[in-house]
C-alpha cells in the first residue's frame, strides 16, 4: 500500500475533494467488512454538523464576555448574561419602554400601533410649562391649551376656537369661532377684564395688502334672534335685497332682489301723501296753508282756507270776523277773549297821552283820533284844506271841528 505521506500536498480543499475512509457501519447481515471506501469533504462536514464560519469568522473562534457581560459554555450551549447589578426588567409588545429607575426597563403610557401610529391616553406637554400642551381631554375629543386656557378644541359635534379677551388680559380664554352640525357661530363678548367695549360676533375681509377691511358685526343688546338666506338667483342692475316676510323670531327670512324703492312687497300712500312709482309726495289741500318752497315743506299765512282758528296762547285771536259784521273789529272783552266790537256792550278805546306824546300830523296818520289827557279833548289828525296837503292836529267839540 502506498505511503499517504508521499503524495503531494494540496493546500486548499474543495467540497468535493475526496477522502479515503474505512467503512465501519455494518452491512444487512450486521457485519463490519472495513472496506476501503472515498467519500467527499461536505459530506463528512455535513454528518458532522460542523460549523464553518461566525459573522465570516472560520477556524479557531473565541466567544469573550464584554463589560457587564458573562459568557457561560452549557453542554452544547452557551449562555451570555448580564450581571445582577446591570439593565433588567420586562414589558409588553407593542409598548414603548421607559425606565422605572436607574437600571429597569417597564411599560411607559406611550404604544405603538402596527407601526403606523403612536398611542397617548391625554396630553403631550412642553417641557418646563405645564399650562402649554395638545392631546384629548376625553374619547373623540382633542384641545389645545395655553397659559390662558384652552385655544382649540375639536369634538364630535365641530370645531372651537378661543382667543384672549385682549391683549392685555392674558389670563382668560373665551369663545371666538365654533363649527356646529348646523353650520358657523361667530362669538361676540360681554365687558370683561381687558376687553374694550361690548360687542357683537364680527367678521372682517382685508383686502390683498392686509390693510384695510370691510366687515359685518352682530348686535351687542338683547333683542329678537332672526337669521336671513340669500337668493338662489342673481338680480339685475340697480336692485337691492330686501326681505320678502317680516322678521319671525328664530326663524329663517328669505331676502330677494327687488327694486330700491319698491322692495320684496309694495308701499301704500297714507292720509296726507301721495306715491307716483317709487316716489312719496305731500297731498296739500288747495290754500289750507301749506305750500311747497323750493322742494321745501313752507307755511303760508295768507291761506284763506285753514281750518281753525289760532288761539290767544299761540299769537291769534281764538275766533274769526262774522260775514255780516262788516264793520266790525275785534276787541278786548274785558276777560282773555276777543269779541267782534258789533257783538258786545263796550266801546271803542283810542289811544290816549299828552300833548307831547302826539306824533306830528301827516299823510300817514291822516284820520288818526286820539284822547289829549293833557287838554281833555279829542283829537284828529287832517288836512287843513281840501287838497292842501298840509295836516294839523284839530280838536273834537260837540259837532263842530275847531282848529287845535
Amino acid at each position: 500500500m502506498a505511503q499517504i505521506q508521499t503524495y503531494p500536498r494540496k493546500t486548499t480543499y474543495d467540497a468535493n475533494d475526496l477522502i479515503l475512509i474505512c467503512d465501519k457501519t455494518p452491512d444487512a447481515n450486521g457485519v463490519v467488512t472495513n472496506d476501503t471506501k472515498t467519500t467527499t469533504i461536505s459530506t463528512i462536514a455535513d454528518n458532522l454538523n460542523v460549523v464553518e464560519t461566525l459573522n465570516t469568522l472560520k477556524g479557531d473562534v473565541s466567544i469573550t464576555a464584554g463589560t457587564n457581560i458573562t459568557v457561560t459554555p452549557s453542554g452544547q450551549n452557551i449562555e451570555i448574561s448580564t450581571s445582577a447589578s446591570n439593565v433588567d426588567g420586562s414589558g409588553t409588545a407593542g409598548t414603548i419602554p421607559k425606565w422605572s429607575d436607574s437600571n429597569t426597563l417597564t411599560d411607559s403610557i406611550i404604544k405603538d400601533q402596527g407601526g403606523e401610529d403612536i398611542i397617548i391616553p391625554r396630553y403631550i406637554k412642553h417641557d418646563g410649562d405645564n399650562d402649554s400642551l395638545f392631546g384629548f381631554s376625553g374619547p373623540n375629543n382633542f384641545i389645545l391649551d395655553t397659559d390662558s386656557g384652552t385655544k382649540i378644541a375639536a369634538g364630535p359635534t365641530g370645531v372651537t376656537l378661543y382667543s384672549d379677551t385682549s391683549d392685555t388680559a392674558t389670563t382668560t380664554s373665551v369663545k371666538r369661532f365654533e363649527t356646529t352640525t348646523t353650520g358657523v357661530i361667530i362669538y361676540g363678548q360681554t365687558v370683561a377684564a381687558g376687553a374694550a367695549s361690548e360687542r357683537g360676533g364680527i367678521v372682517r375681509y382685508y383686502n390683498n395688502a392686509n390693510d384695510r377691511f370691510v366687515g359685518i358685526s352682530g348686535p351687542v343688546t338683547q333683542g329678537t334672534n332672526y337669521q336671513v338666506r340669500l337668493p338662489d338667483s342673481v338680480g339685475t342692475a340697480g336692485q337691492v335685497l330686501k326681505l320678502n316676510n317680516p322678521l319671525i323670531s328664530g326663524q329663517t327670512q328669505d331676502l330677494v332682489w327687488g327694486d330700491a324703492g319698491s322692495g320684496g312687497g309694495s308701499y301704500t300712500a297714507g292720509d296726507g301723501l301721495d306715491l307716483t312709482g317709487t316716489t312719496f309726495s305731500t297731498d296739500l289741500k288747495a290754500n289750507g296753508g301749506l305750500v311747497i318752497e323750493s322742494t321745501e315743506l313752507a307755511v303760508n299765512l295768507s291761506a284763506s282756507a285753514i281750518t281753525g282758528t289760532l288761539g290767544i296762547v299761540d299769537g291769534g285771536t281764538g275766533l274769526s270776523l262774522s260775514t255780516t259784521g262788516t264793520y266790525n273789529a275785534l276787541m278786548g272783552n274785558g276777560g282773555n277773549s276777543f269779541a267782534e266790537s258789533g257783538n258786545v256792550d263796550t266801546a271803542l278805546k283810542l289811544p290816549v297821552g299828552a300833548t307831547s306824546r302826539r306824533p306830528t300830523a301827516s299823510a300817514d296818520n291822516v284820520g288818526l283820533i286820539r284822547y289829549n289827557s293833557e287838554t281833555a279833548n279829542f283829537e284828529v289828525s287832517k288836512q287843513t284844506t281840501q287838497s292842501s296837503g298840509v295836516y294839523a292836529w284839530y280838536i273834537i267839540s260837540g259837532l263842530t271841528i275847531i282848529s287845535g
